[in-house]
């Protein structure tokens, strides 16, 4: 089944999540119980499947109404014989925090109409099913998710990418909060990058070696909000000895071929040339350790811009499970050497957040009064959170994620990590509006300069808030110098 694709798209399927819709608690049995005893429980408690586990609890299959029907009563089975002989395996799941269109688009992928739900420890909690969200009115909605994962060529991703941006736009005028928006500008970013690497390597064959494709910069950290220029990587595993060449020759291809498309789907070339069609941005795993290894024992010039957009990385194509053991890695290589870290930091601090004592906004000299909302404030947010986070080894690439581990470790201040999130609440409505809605600002910008404002021209609530963020920011600035002696 295939569902219709209206022209406007209700977004309210990409905030909800699967956690507020499931069933629970979850039915389930054991993998030796007859049929009969599956079938009587079913129809006592009025449901229409049962998840089965295993000894340790976890899900080994699913015995619905239609393969009792099918595999048993159609063939004349015996309702004697156990459900791990009927049961509907491998089982296909969600998770509590996947939105309701994810859910469904995942139902349509693999023809199945129940999803057990998993928390995040892998626990099984719950259970969604085509009937909850077809009542949600939700079916309209996948189907841009679905579209993007069905293309065919570069028109068609170009045609869902515009509608994705009316949903972002339909979101920020229902004053839906920046993590909300963000949520699903990656989601549609990530699937329509997936669909450009596949269509990429539909074009080559099959690759030589297990590869995965990286996003890096507010891709990587899943904070892009408008089709901004590109940062991506590729990583291959190592090939066998002799076949080097072979590998490089294809990653080279699938690397162009897969800026070219993405450019066409709206994403620029980077300036400064951050690509997986660049020879620098595309190594086997071996390569990149080494290449790491050498910002981390000598981290000077291009090797500390490079640092600073490469621990931003995320695999969203080909073998993501490669992607994570070369974070794993790099991320014990930073870590491991004081002389990177003081280096990022330092980097940081060679530029102050414009603001004095009692808020005094410093925008002086050629700034002209003008803030620029990325590179004079969210550029030390960003940076600030990624080398603490990398002192501590987190494996995070968010920002707020990497805030919210460095609070469980105890890195940061309460108070200042409460500051911090507000911080980056009001940076972000403040960038994401002026982008997707210009027309709604005192002086609408244009798109290449949206993170750019007058302060003045900000309601004074706004005004206020902006200035507890950057008075937040400076204080995280502070603590940045005492802790790597940097500034």
């Amino acid at each position: 089944m295939e569902p219709p694709a209206p022209d406007v798209l209700d977004p309210r399927p990409f905030r909800r999540r699967v956690q507020d819709l499931m069933s629970r608690p979850v039915r389930s049995c054991g993998p030796d119980i007859p049929v009969a005893e599956a079938a009587r429980q079913m129809a006592a408690l009025g449901i229409s499947s049962m998840v089965v586990v295993g000894p340790d609890g976890q899900p080994v299959g699913i015995v619905t109404e239609r393969d009792l029907v099918v595999k048993v009563l159609a063939v004349g089975g015996s309702p004697a014989q156990p459900v791990s002989r009927v049961m509907t395996r491998p089982v296909i799941t969600c998770r509590t925090t996947d939105f309701h269109a994810t859910a469904l688009l995942t139902m349509l992928r693999h023809g199945v109409k129940h999803l057990p739900v998993l928390d995040e420890a892998g626990r099984l909690v719950g259970m969604v099913t085509l009937g909850d969200l077809s009542r949600q009115r939700d079916l309209g909605a996948a189907a841009l998710a679905d579209a993007i994962e069905r293309a065919r060529d570069v028109q068609a991703l170009v045609r869902a990418r515009e509608r994705a941006d009316d949903i972002l736009r339909t979101l920020v005028r229902d004053r839906a909060a920046p993590d909300e928006v963000l949520a699903v500008a990656t989601e549609f970013n990530d699937r329509l990058t997936r669909r450009v690497v596949a269509l990429a390597e539909g074009a080559l064959g099959p690759p030589p070696a297990a590869y995965a494709f990286l996003v890096m910069g507010s891709a990587g950290r899943g904070e892009q909000y408008v089709r901004s220029d590109q940062d991506n990587a590729l990583v291959w595993a190592d090939p066998p000895p002799g076949r080097e060449e072979e590998a490089e020759r294809y990653f080279a291809l699938l690397g162009e071929r897969a800026v070219t498309l993405l450019e066409k789907c709206g994403f620029a070339p980077c300036p400064g040339g951050v690509m997986a069609s660049r020879p620098d941005w595309r190594r086997p795993m071996s390569a990149w350790l080494e290449e790491v290894a050498r910002w981390a024992t000598a981290p000077t010039g291009e090797r500390i811009r490079a640092a600073t957009i490469f621990f931003d990385f995320r695999a969203v194509a080909g073998d993501r499970r490669l992607g994570q053991e070369l974070r794993r890695r790099a991320v014990a290589l930073a870590r491991a050497s004081g002389l990177l870290l003081h280096h990022l930091a330092a980097d940081d601090l060679q530029h102050r957040v414009p603001i004095g004592p009692f808020g005094i906004l410093l925008l002086r000299g050629p700034r002209r009064g003008l803030l620029d909302l990325k590179t004079d404030a969210g550029v030390h947010l960003v940076d600030g959170l990624r080398v603490l986070a990398l002192r501590r080894g987190s494996l995070a690439t968010g920002t707020l994620q990497r805030l919210r581990d460095l609070l469980a470790e105890q890195e940061i201040d309460p108070v200042l990590g409460e500051s911090l999130e507000s911080a980056f609440e009001t940076l972000m409505r403040l960038r994401i509006r002026r982008a997707l809605l210009p027309e709604t600002c005192p002086s609408p910008p244009p798109l290449s300069g949206h993170t750019r404002l007058r302060p003045e021209e900000l309601s004074p609530r706004e005004a206020r808030e902006l200035r507890e963020a950057l008075a937040a920011i400076s204080k995280l600035q502070d603590h940045l110098g005492l802790v790597f002696h940097a500034g």
